[in-house]
């Protein structure tokens, strides 16, 4: 198997854990992460902005935002093509 297709193989492997973990994220928050509104205490609301602190900061990678942003535009891989390595 060339290092592409086990590239593509692990690329659709974390792609479907990252999905999985999507899922259940967005299932939780349908049900208020398990938090009762009329027992929500100080607890919920910091473990809340924590994760979406992590959230903020992910989102922020994939946009390159904030300390991700880009300081140029790279270069096509036409103009100048990666190195290709085979095992």
């Amino acid at each position: 198997m060339s290092n592409q297709a086990r590239s593509v193989e692990a690329f659709v492997a974390q792609k479907a854990e990252f999905d999985t973990h999507l899922a259940e994220l967005a299932e939780a928050s349908n049900n208020h992460f398990g938090a009762d509104p009329d027992e929500t205490l100080w607890e919920q609301v910091g473990w809340l902005n924590d994760a979406n602190a992590k959230l903020h900061d992910l989102a922020d990678q994939f946009a390159h935002r904030g300390e991700y942003a880009r300081a140029a535009v790279p270069r096509s891989h036409s103009q100048n093509p990666p190195p290709q390595h085979e095992p």
